[in-house]
């Protein structure tokens, strides 16, 4: 599996890990949050993205919950082994009740959105965790 780095924000700004297997849907996410001000990685999932997220230069991951090798919920539970002050951001699908209730009794997960998602509601939760604009994604030059 290949890691991608992109420069989008100086290295002080926030970085957030975007962890999806299906590229249009990372690059839409990638663009968005570097359009943000976030400097943004992105990985296909599975073992390699629990070690790039477990380095200690990321500030968030954003991860879709079908990730080949590792599901999201055994992600954010491995992750907080290694990384407890992290917080995981969950988008799928595929989330029934079950699912979203394992997840959501995990204290680093701090938000789960359903695919298709309507990008502000992405913003809107990115932006709640790092207490950012009050929360509020302004739709205008995003």
């Amino acid at each position: 599996m290949q890691e991608f780095r992109y420069a989008g924000a100086p290295a002080t700004q926030r970085r957030i890990l975007v962890i999806d297997d299906e590229p249009s849907v990372a690059m839409l996410i990638r663009d968005v949050l570097q359009r943000r001000g976030f400097d943004v990685l992105t990985h296909e999932g599975g073992e390699e993205a629990l070690e790039l997220a477990a380095r200690g230069d990321i500030d968030l991951v954003v991860s879709d919950f079908a990730i080949p090798g590792l599901n999201g919920l055994e992600f954010a539970r491995r992750y907080r082994t290694v990384r407890p002050d992290v917080q995981v951001l969950i988008v799928s699908a595929f989330l029934d009740g079950e699912t979203e209730d394992a997840l959501a009794a995990q204290p680093n997960v701090v938000g789960l959105i359903r695919k298709p998602f309507d990008i502000f509601e992405l913003l809107r939760e990115v932006e709640r965790v790092f207490g950012d604009r009050e929360g509020e994604a302004e739709q205008v030059g995003l």
